[in-house]
């Protein structure tokens, strides 16, 4: 056996309450990571509630409120080696508010975390808005995505009712 180091994303649930789907996360990730022109040595997406987000804000911010992404990045480089901790009970309480379904804001926060992997930042009003366009763009592949998917099921319907 060599001593070759594989590439690996992770999606983990420690959530319970809610699930998002493990081949939309590695999707965005992919998608965000090969237009940005960066590669991935080791990610992992690990979807978490209330409480461990808190716990992690407190233990490496120093605040006691709740968040919806937070990301760690473990290297420098064009090949990511990186953390996203996204909480799916926050994202159920933002998304009505921002007027998007449940998946819809998961991608978000999802996309936006990959973004922090990737070096942009979001203390300034400037770097808001430029990572929102970004958002905003990734965002079109994942509904693209979807409605491909859409599409393909129906129509493996439709010719499974023909044959």
């Amino acid at each position: 056996m060599t001593g070759k180091k594989f590439n690996l994303l992770s999606v983990i649930h420690y959530q319970t309450h809610f699930r998002f789907p493990k081949v939309l996360t590695t999707y965005l990730v992919f998608n965000v990571l090969e237009e940005e022109k960066f590669f991935y040595e080791n990610i992992s997406v690990v979807f978490v509630g209330e409480a461990y987000m808190r716990t992690l804000n407190r233990k490496y911010f120093h605040s006691s409120k709740g968040t919806d992404v937070i990301s760690f990045r473990l290297n420098e480089g064009k090949k990511i080696e990186g953390e996203i901790y996204v909480c799916l009970d926050q994202a159920q309480r933002q998304a009505p508010r921002f007027g998007q379904t449940f998946t819809n804001e998961v991608a978000r926060l999802v996309i936006h975390g990959t973004l922090h992997l990737l070096g942009y930042d979001d203390q300034t009003d400037f770097q808001r808005a430029a990572m929102k366009s970004k958002e905003d763009f990734y965002l079109k592949y994942f509904l693209h995505y979807k409605n491909d998917v859409r599409k393909n099921r129906r129509n493996t319907r439709s010719h499974s009712a023909r044959d």
